[in-house]
């Protein structure tokens, strides 16, 4: 494979100080061989991953591209088990972060996957895209993520109980108007 995505989810018990969890990703380099590293990734509830991706130091509120405005979890991303499942095809990278909830005035941690372009911001700059959120207490959503092509599958296996969920997403592409390029977003699937 080109790309190799390696979770390393925190776990409340841990006796480390930075208390979050964390992707490193590789890249196969054909001149040497071998895949080398590239990039870490960090969740966005913790102040490094806001840092990282935002050039954001703050966990409280975030403007999205659309000038919508979203307000973060402060309850620390060690709980969010970031990275606990991943997934990496082509151009596109899925991280799971189970145990945790995004949005603010959602005190449920129903789970949370973040997924990430590789061009957003520049070439193997693997920006985030969006962030996909489970709907209930305990949903695990992100437990299990797969990608496929243009396809995202999301395992979820709290809902309803135990008797859990897959859901399904599909990579949809959108023109920018007056421009060549693309605008990529991850739909639901009907």
């Amino acid at each position: 494979y080109k790309y190799v995505a390696v979770g390393s989810p925190m776990d409340s018990m841990s006796l480390s100080p930075a208390l979050q969890g964390y992707v490193s990703l590789f890249k196969f380099d054909e001149v040497t061989q071998k895949h080398r590293f590239i990039k870490r990734l960090y969740s966005i509830q913790s102040q490094d991953g806001l840092a990282e991706e935002f050039g954001h130091d703050s966990n409280i509120l975030l403007e999205l591209e659309n000038r919508e405005f979203l307000a973060l979890e402060n309850s620390g991303s060690f709980e969010d088990a970031f990275g606990y499942s991943v997934s990496v095809r082509d151009n596109f990278l899925a991280i799971g972060a189970p145990t945790g909830a995004l949005w603010m005035y959602n005190n449920t941690q129903s789970g949370f996957v973040s997924v990430y372009d590789k061009s957003k911001g520049g070439h193997d700059n693997w920006g985030l895209i969006n962030l996909l959120q489970g709907a209930s207490e305990n949903d695990r959503f992100g437990n299990s993520v797969s990608i496929d092509n243009d396809i995202l599958a999301v395992g979820a296996p709290g809902v309803s109980g135990s008797i859990g969920a897959v859901y399904i997403y599909r990579l949809k592409r959108y023109p920018i108007s007056g421009s060549a390029d693309t605008c990529q977003t991850i739909q639901t699937s009907s």
